[in-house]
């Protein structure tokens, strides 16, 4: 007799379940790559239209970028080396030949503002640790001290005050000395900055006022200084809130960037005012200005340093751009060539393309959607 094994019988379900999952795969599958092959059409599209499409860039970019602004920094100060010594040589000859009244058309006191000035923005970058940006000001006071020394010795600076400003000078090279070769404390460096932004916004409100005021007085730029001595004294003591203590941590730095900024001015209304005067400029010292400015403007705009940028920017446009407006402008109301119109157009489109360009690496390089979100990052800070 014949055994008979009994075999579990097997369910159904468990392929027909498969069988479903199998054939809803293949439907899945298609669904995601075509929902994958659309988001991508549509970024590509905002991306040709410029409209918002972020462009994510890579660490070897983001570097590619950090150098390229360093490099041009260093850059910059060969223009502005070449814009500062001719005169330095000029003066040297004409003192050699005893012609010492050459020097006399000269303003003392617009080189000692230029050389405070430079003092500043020389410490700010070197807190900042922009060793380039803070050679260039270094040069910069260097320059200033030898042409207020020349101004001395030819007999138009009295002594008292070149040794003043020389001591001064010697002051500010030893703390920012100090700092770098990390001998200096962040007490002793806090007080110096401080020191430099109380001087800097006296020196500021004077200039303004002995340039716009009815009357000559030294009150406003007493008084500024003493309302800085009490702001800095209540930033010691902790007792400034935070925008105040941003405003005060920024102070000297934005007084020297203001002192600057002033210089052209008086000259450029003077150019639109009485075009005679373009007579005496020279286009090549703009063009040298200019090009150191705009070298910097990339470093700036990647730091996001809106002080930087606002006084790169203003060197380049007002100082440089806008004294060339002026002359290509004089040229047709008094009929004298100062600037051929092809060399003005020429320039003002490499002026325009180069500025175009670098917000727009800056921007790629950040990941932002616009040429114009970098600008705008960096001064409202997001």
């Amino acid at each position: 007799m014949l055994e008979t094994k009994c075999v579990p019988e097997v369910s159904a379900a468990p392929p027909i379940k498969v069988a479903r999952y199998e054939a809803l795969r293949p439907a899945q599958r298609r669904s995601v790559t075509r929902g994958e092959r659309d988001a991508r059409r549509r970024m590509s599209t905002l991306a040709k239209a410029g409209r918002g499409a972020p462009v994510v860039v890579g660490d070897d970019g983001k570097q590619w970028w950090e150098q390229v602004t360093q490099d041009l920094v260093q850059i910059s100060t060969v223009p502005f080396v070449v814009l500062l010594m001719p005169q330095v040589v000029r003066n040297a000859i004409n003192m050699a030949s005893g012609n010492l009244t050459a020097l006399s058309i000269l303003s003392w006191m617009g080189f000692v503002t230029s050389l405070l000035g430079n003092t500043l923005l020389l410490s700010y970058f070197v807190s900042k640790g922009e060793r380039g940006a803070a050679l260039i000001q270094a040069i910069g006071v260097a320059s200033n001290i030898v042409m207020l020394a020349q101004i001395c010795l030819a007999g138009y600076l009295q002594a008292s005050v070149f040794w003043t400003t020389a001591t001064f000078t010697a002051v500010s090279c030893f703390f920012n000395s100090a700092y770098v070769m990390g001998a200096l404390n962040a007490m002793a460096w806090g007080l110096w900055e401080n020191f430099l932004g109380i001087i800097g916004l006296g020196v500021l409100v004077q200039v303004l006022w002995s340039t716009f005021g009815p009357v000559q007085s030294i009150l406003p730029g007493v008084g500024a200084g003493s309302s800085a001595l009490v702001l800095s004294i209540l930033d010691r003591r902790g007792y400034l809130s935070s925008d105040l203590k941003d405003i005060w941590g920024g102070l000297s730095a934005w007084t020297a960037t203001l002192l600057f900024g002033f210089q052209p001015v008086g000259q450029l209304v003077r150019n639109f005012m009485d075009p005679s005067s373009l007579q005496g400029l020279s286009m090549g010292t703009i063009l040298l200005a200019m090009a150191g400015n705009g070298l910097m403007v990339p470093r700036a705009l990647r730091t996001r340093d809106k002080i930087w940028l606002t006084g790169t920017l203003w060197g380049s446009l007002l100082m440089g751009w806008a004294q060339l407006l002026s002359m290509h402008l004089g040229s047709f109301s008094t009929g004298l060539q100062y600037m051929r119109p092809v060399t003005f157009y020429l320039v003002s489109v490499i002026v325009a393309f180069y500025f175009a360009a670098v917000f727009t690496i800056d921007s790629r390089m950040a990941g932002l959607p616009s040429p114009w979100s970098s600008f705008l990052q960096t001064y409202r800070g997001r």
